[in-house]
């Protein structure tokens, strides 16, 4: 099983976030550098929105709604790690509304927020990306 933390997982995302550089004039549209405090709420919950986050420095928890109106942290991202927006699955749109999720900052944050569009575009032009992002991390 690969960790998202593992060196080689970690040169990858960078890599991939060179290739989305690649044409400067583009990223300045479609990639924004962005910061958060400590326990600022990212994405809403019941919220699909069309872009990826990629955490430069910091902690964001992925949280759900206990029965007890708590919050249940369901996993972690660090540097290097990516929030891809819902919408990207099948259906998972009615799931949403079933079991909202949100994304929380753990701690002072900074991240690209990328366009989904632009990032899709990026992805299935240059499959290695594509790959590595979705289907060598689920082996």
């Amino acid at each position: 099983m690969n960790f998202v933390d593992d060196h080689s997982a970690v040169v990858k995302m960078q890599e991939l976030l060179t290739y989305l550089y690649t044409s400067s004039d583009l990223a300045t549209r479609y990639i924004q550098e962005i910061s958060f405090r400590k326990n600022d709420i990212i994405v809403q919950p019941n919220d699909s929105p069309n872009c990826f986050y990629l955490i430069r420095s910091g902690v964001a928890f992925v949280e759900a709604p206990t029965e007890n109106n708590e919050r249940e942290v369901l996993y972690f991202l660090t540097s290097n790690q990516l929030y891809s927006p819902e919408s990207l699955y099948n259906n998972f749109k009615e799931s949403l509304s079933l079991f909202p999720r949100q994304l929380r900052a753990g701690s002072n944050l900074s991240a690209y927020k990328i366009d989904c569009d632009f990032m899709m575009d990026h992805l299935y032009a240059q499959p290695k990306h594509l790959n590595f992002l979705f289907f060598d991390r689920i082996t």
